[in-house]
């Protein structure tokens, strides 16, 4: 919990950190809520009898995650390497067009 507090003050602040976090701790969101889904199956598979509310909230919780993830690497732009010259860049120094 703390990790996501940390991680949206950072968003908040617009610092890259925050970025560069917001998406590991939304994978880490849903690996928990799967895990948690799946112990809750395997438990009422044993007892015979399956929380369903459980195993529902997870799953939502789950599908926000996904959403949200989705959201943040959809957002993410393709950057050049530092070293690297755009092809504009490029005609512009030898003078072509």
């Amino acid at each position: 919990m703390p990790f996501s507090v940390l991680t949206g003050v950072l968003l908040l602040k617009r610092e890259s950190l925050g970025y560069l976090l917001s998406s590991s701790s939304l994978i880490i969101f849903v690996t928990i809520g799967l895990s948690v889904i799946a112990g809750e199956i395997m438990l009422g598979l044993s007892i015979c009898q399956i929380n369903i509310a459980g195993v529902t909230i997870f799953s939502i919780f789950v599908c926000i995650a996904l959403a949200l993830l989705a959201i943040v690497l959809a957002n993410i732009k393709r950057m050049r390497p530092l070293g690297s010259r755009s092809n504009r860049e490029r005609a512009e120094e030898t003078g072509g067009s």
